[in-house]
């Protein structure tokens, strides 16, 4: 059998490089997950799962599991809003293709407290969204809560010949920080170009926004920038909610991306 040279997965790779993509971005795979899965007694639960959400720099540099597992034709994006602010990442050497995949441990704390184990378990439930393109609408602010994100987008929308002018000036990735004293500069700056970049780029069919301000900002971002996206909200990964009212989390999460898929 031939063997296949994944040569588009390998340009988007290099692509996503070039721009420092690979910083911001992701793909919707687990393997340490799946590994785990099977190696596992299926009557018993995964323990510590959230320490198996990791891409290791082995899989994504040294094997054709990565190359294999990431879909940029499937049509699926999804967004997060922003990198929370809530502890140290374990090891910071494996930086590209790590949104989505932290293992974060609070500070003097032993528990872990990223809930990215969450879409872990999405993915294995609903194996249509595996290997989906992922990202953070909005890059570099590292910040748990953005009370002001309302007012931005009122804003925004007062600007927006502003914004649509803008559009298309992509000047790189910001440096990180958790400052939003002018988070409407670092949106028109950053945040919108690099979507609609990325937006042009993929051509995604379908939209799924985890949480409803990602969702805000994403159907924002695809008026002012006239892409004509299909955008959907989904809980956010981190929400669990009344399992009495709303049922298994996990459940709930699944149900909601296959009605999703199948609108």
């Amino acid at each position: 059998m031939k063997k296949k040279d994944f040569k588009k997965q390998k340009d988007f790779i290099n692509y996503t490089k070039e721009h420092k993509f690979d910083k911001m971005c992701t793909f919707l795979t687990y393997p340490l997950y799946e590994k785990k899965l099977k190696d596992t007694d299926s009557n018993k639960k995964v323990k510590n799962i959230s320490s198996y959400v990791e891409l290791t720099n082995e899989t994504i540099n040294s094997s054709d599991y990565f190359l294999e597992k990431m879909q940029i034709k499937n049509g699926i994006v999804f967004l997060g809003l922003n990198e929370a602010s809530i502890g140290t990442q374990i090891d910071e050497n494996h930086n590209s293709f790590q949104t989505m995949h932290k293992y974060i441990r609070a500070l003097n704390e032993k528990r872990n407290t990223s809930k990215d184990y969450a879409i872990a378990k999405l993915v294995h439930n609903v194996k249509a969204v595996e290997g989906s393109f992922a990202f953070d609408i909005i890059n570099g602010i590292q910040i748990t809560h953005m009370p002001e994100l309302n007012s931005v987008i009122k804003k925004m929308n007062k600007n927006k010949f502003e914004i649509k002018k803008n559009k298309e000036n992509f000047i790189g990735l910001p440096i990180k920080n958790n400052n939003t004293n002018n988070l409407y500069k670092h949106i028109k700056d950053y945040d919108i170009p690099i979507f609609y970049k990325l937006m042009r780029k993929l051509d995604p069919k379908v939209v799924i926004c985890f949480g409803n301000n990602s969702n805000s900002l994403a159907n924002t971002f695809n008026q002012l920038c006239d892409l004509n996206l299909n955008i959907f909200k989904m809980d956010h990964y981190s929400y669990t909610g009344n399992a009495k009212k709303y049922g298994n989390e996990d459940e709930r999460r699944k149900n909601q991306v296959i009605n999703i898929l199948n609108n």
